[in-house]
Formats: C-alpha cells, sequence, structure tokens
C-alpha cells in the first residue's frame, strides 16, 4: 500500500501483491495465519517465498 498510495508505484505494488497472492494459494503461511501445519514458514522464509516470485 505504501509503494501505491504514497510513492505513486503501482506496478510495483502490484507485482507484490500478486507475488503474496500467489504464496498464499500455495499453501504457505507463518505462524500468525491460520492454515495447514505443514507449509509454516518463519517470517524470513516467507519473505524469501515471495521474492522467488517476483522474480
Amino acid at each position: 500500500m505504501m509503494l501505491k498510495y504514497s510513492f505513486g508505484l503501482d506496478e510495483a505494488s502490484l507485482s507484490i501483491e500478486n507475488a503474496i497472492e500467489e504464496v498464499l494459494s500455495e499453501g504457505y503461511r507463518t505462524n500468525d495465519l491460520e492454515g495447514l501445519e505443514e507449509n509454516i514458514l518463519s517470517t524470513s522464509e516467507m519473505g524469501n517465498k515471495i521474492v522467488e516470485h517476483l522474480k
């Protein structure tokens, strides 16, 4: 949201949002989000997974 509304970087914002949606649709979650236990990642692992989808 910051990229979109504060900096006007709509394309970058959309890319990140799409990457997050893809990772979540694959069933990955951090401990604070409800999901299947076998797909629980640390915050760092979740960030890395999102970055993988940005490439």
